[in-house]
């Protein structure tokens, strides 16, 4: 991802949130405590970068191959195509292989017959977008989730933070897709000769 939106790191965080709470104490006459000591806060360090576990950068392959050949009766021609395509996303990407082939014959001056087929077989996964508040998915909850919070909890599971569902490796995993597309047609060449008499 070529620019990241600039969030604030753990200690950051915590300060502001103790900075709201003594805010809210004064405004709302309360005494609540503050939620991070001073030595906690020195601990924290910059926390989690979400953004930075949830991006990457993206690489793309895109091969051809190119057959063509024939002599003066029969013409074919033929490509193979391979498509991978990373996404900046981590887990997501596509991915395509294709084929087509040609092939043109002529059986009499004007008659020629000719086949067209294209073959494709696509896959690809989209990183999901309805699991956070406000339709965002992974790029809101990147930028939401606080940095105070661990990718784990103690029991080595995912963390949640409360009204979001957070940053998930579920994925909609379409399935392959394949396209056939083919085409026989025939060429009749037809000769019209006018001749155009001018009378005077």
């Amino acid at each position: 991802m070529r620019k990241r939106i600039d969030v604030l790191n753990a200690q950051d965080f915590a300060n502001l949130q103790n900075e709201v709470t003594q805010n809210n104490n004064i405004t709302k006459n309360e005494n609540k405590p503050l939620p991070w000591t001073d030595e906690q806060i020195r601990n924290l360090g910059k926390g989690t970068d979400w953004q930075d576990l949830v991006y990457r950068s993206a690489m793309v392959q895109n091969h051809d191959l190119n057959l063509s050949g024939g002599n003066d009766a029969t013409k074919y021609y033929t490509s193979f195509g391979y498509l991978n395509q990373d996404g900046t996303i981590r887990n997501s990407g596509f991915q395509r292989l294709s084929f087509r082939g040609n092939i043109e014959h002529r059986f009499w001056d004007r008659v020629t017959f000719a086949t067209s087929m294209s073959l494709q077989n696509s896959k690809y996964n989209r990183a999901q977008y309805e699991s956070a508040d406000g339709g965002g998915g992974i790029p809101w909850s990147s930028m939401v989730l606080p940095p105070t919070m661990q990718v784990y909890d103690q029991n080595g599971n995912y963390t949640k933070f409360t009204g979001y569902p957070g940053v998930r490796q579920t994925l909609w995993d379409y399935p392959r897709i394949g396209i056939i597309l083919p085409t026989i047609f025939a060429l009749l060449e037809m000769r019209v000769w006018l001749w155009i008499l001018w009378l005077v």
